[in-house]
């Protein structure tokens, strides 16, 4: 079977977001498209992360699972090419790409030594949120580059105030730490909500190192979290629940 995708989007979009969660992963292929899911723990606060990339396939099956043990090393591989269209065959244990220059084989895991986070993408995809934001990558920029400020907390506050978003960092669970507040954006549809929601400041380090126009936040009244960006050739998703305090 042949995969022809961007290269530059596999490993962008695709790929190194994976790596920031897991050294392993398992790679859903479908007849247009590839995708993944993969959580880590950060602060005691889960983070789940759904990447899919549109592809073209001559795949016959309806799936295939890919078993990918090193990560870092097939971007590494990956990053060798110089075409930015490439046809990667998978054949059975292993992942093979030819060219005029470079040609490379990267073995795939067996089935069973990889695994990957349970989740119901049709229930994920069906939330709707009851707050819904848009933040620019200006603004995400700005809020991860005052973290550098509130050192001793690695908590940000959201609040709707005259129908802005205000974003706050600080830890209001400890006396006399210093704080900073700005505004991030006042495009918000939906409910405001009246308790400031309490998210880890790491989320926003990992989605800052992408490159977007807009970010869609979902919010809803249960605590779910999603991050979202996207465009006609990729998602993204950070799907993640707000902090007790």
């Amino acid at each position: 079977m042949d995969i022809i995708i961007d290269r530059k989007l596999l490993l962008s979009k695709f790929l190194i977001p994976i790596t920031k969660f897991t050294d392993q992963g398992i790679l859903n292929v479908y007849k247009e498209y590839v995708e993944c899911i993969s959580n880590t723990t950060r602060d005691k606060q889960t983070v789940i992360l759904y990447t899919k990339l549109m592809a073209k396939t001559d795949m016959t099956e309806d799936e295939i699972k890919l078993n990918i043990g090193d990560l870092k090393k097939l971007i590494n591989a990956l990053s060798c090419v110089n075409d930015d269209i490439i046809k990667l065959s998978i054949e059975k244990n292993h992942i093979a790409y030819k060219s005029s220059d470079t040609n490379f084989k990267f073995h795939l895991k067996e089935d069973g030594t990889i695994t990957s986070p349970t989740m119901n993408l049709d229930k994920i995809n069906a939330i709707t949120g009851d707050t819904e934001l848009l933040i620019s990558y200006d603004k995400i920029s700005e809020l991860v580059k005052a973290s550098s400020f509130s050192v001793d907390s690695a908590k940000v506050y959201f609040t709707i105030k005259d129908n802005i978003l205000i974003a706050e960092l600080t830890d209001k669970t400890i006396q006399n730490l210093d704080v900073i507040s700005f505004n991030l954006t006042d495009e918000i549809s939906g409910e405001h909500f009246t308790e400031p929601v309490t998210l880890n400041m790491d989320i926003f380090k990992l989605i800052s190192s992408l490159k977007f126009d807009k970010l869609s936040v979902k919010l809803t009244k249960k605590g779910v979290v999603i991050f979202e960006i996207k465009d006609d050739n990729y998602l993204m998703k950070y799907i993640t629940s707000g902090l007790i305090k």
